[in-house]
Parts: structure tokens; sequence; C-alpha cells
């Protein structure tokens, strides 16, 4: 019999290599599409961009509240995140705007654009080696 985590990678494994890297793989781009042909005007001010630098949409997140009983609502916040180039060279940073009820807060989490870039890569580089092997075997 199959032990408990050998089952449990090998559906890991389809996940990540059927579901969500194809996902990543194709998302990215669209995202960043769409940030670019719609842009939130409040988010291109809280950002200071300055000329030469333009942003570019890789997630967004919708906020909302949660409220149960008698407790005080949580609020989570909306946020958007930004790689502006070209300044993400310098610092490796992605720009978290999130939406308050006071105003909009920018934040740069230094060094995760790395991790975005390896991410995107890696679904990529799975989808080409895919790719690579239907032909192969069609082809042969």
């Amino acid at each position: 019999m199959t032990q408990w985590y050998v089952t449990l990678w090998r559906v890991l494994w389809w996940v990540f290599t059927r579901v969500w890297a194809p996902f990543m793989a194709v998302g990215f781009p669209v995202m960043a599409i769409y940030g670019s042909y719609h842009p939130r005007p409040l988010d291109l001010e809280a950002l200071h961009l300055s000329d030469s630098e333009t942003p570019v949409l890789i997630g967004e997140a919708w906020g909302g509240s949660q409220c149960r009983g008698t407790v005080p609502c949580t609020v989570v916040p909306s946020q958007r995140s930004y790689l502006v180039l070209p300044r993400v060279f310098s610092n490796a940073a992605i720009t978290v705007v999130e939406d308050h009820s006071t105003g909009t807060t920018v934040e740069e989490e230094k060094g995760h654009a790395l991790l975005v870039a390896g991410v995107w890569v890696a679904c990529m580089t799975r989808r080409v080696i895919s790719i690579v092997l239907l032909l192969w075997r069609t082809c042969s």
C-alpha cells in the first residue's frame, strides 16, 4: 500500500504543474496588461512616480470586513501590488498600495520582486518543457 505522504506529494505535484503553473504563466502578463489599460489614478498618485517610471500591476486583493456576534468587525483593506520600473532593478521591491478608510498607504517590500520573478520563470519553464516534450513525442 502506498504511504500517505507519497499520495500527498503526487496530488500536490499534479495541482502545481497542471493547474497553478499555467494560471501563473498566463495570469501574470494578463494582469500587467490589464493594469496598463485601466490604471487607478489614486494608485498612480500614491506611488509618487517620476516621469521615467512605469507601474506594472502584478496582483490585486479585494478587501472586506468580517463581523461575528459581539466582537468588533475586522476590516481587511483592499490592496494592489506593483513592480515599478526601473525602480525595481535597484531595490527588487514590490510596492503595495492599500486602501484604508483614512486614505491610501504605500509600502515597499524589498526583495519580494525576486520571488515573483523566480516563481514566474519556474512556471514558464514548466510550460516550455511540457510543450517541447509534447512536440518531441508527436514528431518522433
